[in-house]
């Protein structure tokens, strides 16, 4: 897993937006936590392409982690942008539902009702991500307005965003520290900030970990 990423958000608005740019033509789980004043609210996990979940804290029966959990399959396609290096989702919540898009085209909805604890009319006040077995670079982006508190001063980079007309921050949440390659290209050994050690396949495929997250390895 990845080291977390963490930001307070303020939004203008009854509307929370958080896009996440992801590698085309591979999967990618990871997770996005939704959290309110001092407790989480809910989070929203993809697996990949096909699956993922959405959590309520204080939902439902209460009978996973203190929430309801929701599983959910996609069947619609995933549309890449004109380069075919990434695709962008967009996760937009509102007080009473969550909406996972891409390009327009809608692959997941959830409505709420007050049974869905705090899913139902609780904002969001920070979030926290979570990424398992990718060792590239993805990118957050929070719309219309964020303050960014990561320990150490991420690169960002000014755009445009044409569907909405208004600018936004783009977030590198993981950079690669040290790897190294085969000559065949079909193993990739990387030692990452958080002290994890993995070998993994040309297919992303993780085969082995050392399992020393957070052990104080030096690079």
């Amino acid at each position: 897993m990845s080291n977390p990423y963490g930001a307070l958000v303020e939004f203008n608005g009854k509307i929370e937006t958080y896009k996440v740019k992801l590698p085309c033509k591979r999967d990618v789980w990871f997770k996005i936590f939704l959290n309110g004043e001092g407790n989480q609210n809910a989070h929203v996990e993809l697996y990949n392409k096909r699956r993922g979940n959405i959590y309520c804290n204080n939902g439902g029966a209460r009978d996973w982690y203190g929430g309801q959990k929701t599983d959910f399959v996609i069947d619609n396609a995933w549309e890449c942008e004109k380069h075919e290096n990434d695709l962008i989702i967009e996760i937009t919540k509102t007080w009473n539902e969550v909406t996972i898009s891409n390009k327009g085209n809608v692959l997941y909805n959830q409505l709420f009702t007050q049974a869905d604890g705090n899913c139902y009319s609780m904002s969001t006040h920070a979030i926290h991500t979570q990424i398992w077995r990718y060792y590239g670079v993805l990118a957050i982006q929070m719309v219309p307005h964020m303050k960014d508190i990561k320990t150490s001063e991420p690169t960002t980079s000014k755009s445009n965003d044409e569907s909405h007309g208004i600018k936004y921050e783009d977030i590198e949440l993981i950079g690669i520290d040290k790897k190294i390659t085969s000559k065949n290209e079909e193993t990739l050994l990387v030692l990452s900030a958080d002290g994890n050690l993995a070998l993994s396949c040309k297919n992303g495929k993780t085969v082995w970990e050392s399992g020393t997250i957070g052990k104080g390895l030096s690079l």
